[in-house]
């Protein structure tokens, strides 16, 4: 009767990483001759951002025992009882190049597992561990009552009270949608903000110097990564387009995918130069350390690149 859904510690091994990277930024940008506080100030806000937001999903569980569910948050716990389930839906989920689709599914196959509560719903995906355990839990729980063995298995529950979480109409569809675009509007947002605040690193660090202003000379290198991302997703769509048919160019890129394939392709070369800078003054853990985190974040899109050569 036990199980534990927790974030998976590869979805978090990322942001962990870029935790120790944003905070060399910010002592190289307060203590180097050639930084900036500035730039010392921007890393430092992102690096207690990206550790804040790590601790939460470190810490955010969804536990199971013989008396019911309890979520767990930083800020908040939920308890729920097995009375008080009312029905499992089950979703499954895919990108393709129309967008991410969802359907109906079987909680095997299934990517979301939504658990409809009198106090609200508990949501778990497959992004996180421990959700074949929970699957096993839900087929045997039953109510704390006088005739247990009438009772229907919590997986088995259904409630004429309850909305479905995926029905799949029209009004679905266009919920959909929107909801793809407003997180795709957030990526973009995110990966602007970031790409700008690289790109005034980058200025200040390296002296670079068009204009003679580090925020507009900034902004002018933010532009690069852009430019070279939109070319390599041409080059990407077309040979999709010989490979696999027109109708499937356009790489299945979701919100998540194109933050962090984007703030790869900007962190790894910095975290390469920014090591070997380091190692080059003085051997030392650190540096060694800066220069294997921008091995990997490099290798990220080749390796998603890769793979939408490889898939349809």
């Amino acid at each position: 009767m036990h199980s534990s859904v927790r974030w998976s510690a590869k979805r978090r091994a990322l942001l962990a990483l870029l935790i120790p990277l944003w905070g060399g930024l910010s002592w190289n940008g307060f203590t180097s001759s050639r930084g900036s506080p500035t730039v010392g100030w921007m890393t430092l806000a992102a690096a207690v951002a990206a550790l804040l937001l790590q601790v939460h999903t470190a810490y955010y569980r969804v536990d199971t025992s013989r008396a019911g569910i309890t979520e767990r948050w930083l800020w908040k716990r939920v308890q729920v009882s097995w009375n008080d389930v009312l029905q499992i839906d089950a979703i499954g989920q895919a990108a393709t190049s129309a967008g991410i689709q969802r359907w109906s599914s079987s909680v095997e196959e299934a990517f979301h597992l939504v658990v409809h509560t009198r106090q609200g719903r508990i949501s778990v995906h497959r992004w996180m561990t421990g959700v074949d355990d929970f699957i096993e839990v839900l087929r045997v729980a039953r109510s704390e009552v006088a005739y247990r063995e009438t009772d229907q298995a919590v997986l088995e529950r259904t409630d004429a009270t309850v909305r479905p979480a995926f029905v799949d109409d029209h009004r679905s569809r266009t919920i959909t949608r929107v909801a793809g675009g407003v997180a795709l509007a957030r990526a973009l947002f995110l990966a602007v903000v970031l790409t700008w605040l690289v790109g005034i690193f980058a200025a200040a660090l390296t002296g670079f110097r068009l204009v003679d202003n580090p925020f507009v000379d900034g902004t002018l290198l933010a532009m690069l990564p852009w430019a070279l991302g939109w070319l390599v997703y041409k080059l990407v769509a077309r040979a999709r387009a010989t490979r696999f048919g027109a109708h499937l160019a356009r790489p299945p890129l979701g919100a998540t995918d194109l933050l962090l394939t984007l703030a790869a392709s900007i962190g790894g070369p910095i975290s390469l130069w920014l090591g070997v800078s380091m190692l080059r003054e003085r051997l030392d853990g650190y540096g060694a350390f800066v220069l294997i985190l921008g091995v990997g974040m490099c290798w990220f899109p080749i390796a998603q690149t890769r793979k939408q050569l490889r898939e349809p």
